[in-house]
């Protein structure tokens, strides 16, 4: 359906973004259903821009209502699976219709909404508790290195230089 959508193939787009929707329902593929619908959102979009040129036309309305109706329906799902990115996605594609319909306060409201920021993953705390850990593995493997000097040795006086020395070779 992609290919054809690039291609401004509306008709064949339609039936394929159909087939898979109907495929997704069948099989009960909720997170593939909500691209699917997003995809079908941006079709009518599309097709909407193309008859840009008569705007007062009921084909133009139609097919931005029926790119919010798609819209509304992957967003749905979307919130339901907890997707943050798809969320945000959509809201801004539903922002977008909005601002063509002319209707700027709700698309407002929907990229207020989408651009709210959400930590997907904070790398910060893996790299701290790595750190922490090397440091922790280093001073046991010090402890370990003396108390093997020592017992070979069998002399703390002599233990004493290897142990001092081993901070300084690290």
């Amino acid at each position: 359906g992609i290919i054809h959508h690039r291609m401004r193939e509306y008709g064949k787009a339609l039936d394929f973004y159909t087939q898979s929707l109907y495929t997704c329902e069948k099989n009960k593929v909720f997170k593939i259903k909500g691209h699917v619908l997003n995809s079908l959102g941006r079709l009518y979009f599309d097709m909407a821009l193309d008859d840009q040129d008569n705007k007062s036309t009921a084909i133009y309305n139609q097919s931005l209502d029926k790119a919010i109706q798609y819209y509304d329906q992957s967003l749905k799902i979307k919130r339901e699976q907890k997707d943050v990115r798809g969320i945000a996605n959509t809201l801004g594609n539903l922002a977008t219709v909005f601002k063509e319909k002319g209707q700027y306060e709700v698309a407002l409201k929907y990229y207020t909404e989408g651009m709210q920021i959400a930590v997907a993953y904070d790398s910060s705390t893996f790299i701290e508790d790595s750190i922490r850990e090397g440091l922790i593995s280093i001073g046991v493997a010090m402890v370990l290195v003396v108390v093997v000097i020592f017992v070979f040795l069998g002399s703390l006086r002599a233990t004493l230089i290897p142990a001092v020395a081993i901070p300084v070779s690290l």
